[in-house]
């Protein structure tokens, strides 16, 4: 693994996104907070597709403020993709893609059926130069 590579992995799981879907999603930071709720729906949904995300986690994996969330929050759910309720924790909310949203964007303009919506965090190893996948 060369240095570049170490730093990156000291610093912990990095984050990827796909640009077709911050297009879609309204920008980075609401395609970052939409693809953390979708990458934890089957893993630490609560049985009814809720999942449990606080802000300061959230911050932490993300890298988005408090404002950054705010806005990306609304902006979701404005537009139909995300659903949230305050569990009375400050800083600690619930959240939930519609089936419907889900299936919408899936077969959104760019995105076709077949290209897989996938959010998980970045894989470490990296092609060798010269040998792209």
């Amino acid at each position: 693994m060369t240095a570049a590579l170490d730093f990156l992995a000291a610093l912990g799981p990095a984050r990827t996104y796909e640009p077709r879907l911050c297009r879609l999603l309204g920008g980075v930071v609401p395609a970052l907070v939409w693809c953390g709720v979708l990458e934890r729906t089957d893993a630490r949904s609560e049985g009814d597709g809720w999942v449990r995300w606080a802000d300061a986690v959230i911050a932490l994996e993300i890298g988005a403020s408090a404002k950054e969330q705010s806005r990306a929050r609304r902006y979701l759910i404005r537009k139909g993709l995300l659903e949230v309720k305050e569990t009375g924790r400050p800083g600690v909310r619930l959240y939930r893609i519609p089936k419907e949203s889900l299936e919408a964007v899936r077969s959104a303009r760019g995105l076709s059926r077949s290209d897989r919506i996938r959010c998980a965090p970045a894989d470490r190893t990296a092609p060798e130069a010269g040998h792209e996948a």
